[in-house]
């Protein structure tokens, strides 16, 4: 049997350790909050570079859609350019017969043109 003292003393080990586990228990809830409160964050960080991420894929998506647009325009003029080519004057008809080549080939003040127009198309102008 245990006297009164060894008894005392047991008891005042068990409460240190209870005091200990309760500290540790009490740290590692903080450390689960902070890291919660740390994930969060980081969450709402991608979520926001997502957002830019994918506002400049839609911005992009909108470019290349302009792009296609103004193919389409160069490749109908140069179908009616060839179409009534033999009704203009010389001079008119050689100044198309430079251009009658494929959209990518022609100069940038050209694809802007046919920018302009597809933008007609797409009624931002």
């Amino acid at each position: 049997m245990f006297n009164s003292k060894e008894l005392e003393d047991r008891i005042e080990n068990l409460r240190g350790t209870i005091k200990t586990m309760m500290d540790v228990a009490a740290i590692n809830k903080r450390k689960r909050l902070r890291a919660k409160r740390d994930h969060d964050k980081a969450t709402k960080k991608l979520a926001k570079d997502l957002e830019k991420e994918e506002k400049k894929v839609a911005k992009l998506g909108v470019l290349l859609d302009l792009e296609r647009l103004a193919e389409l325009e160069h490749e109908q003029w140069w179908y009616w350019t060839k179409q009534i080519a033999d009704q203009v004057p010389d001079e008119l008809r050689e100044k198309w017969e430079a251009s009658w080549i494929p959209y990518d080939e022609l100069p940038e003040e050209l694809k802007e043109e046919d920018r302009v127009w597809a933008r007609k198309v797409r009624d931002e102008e």
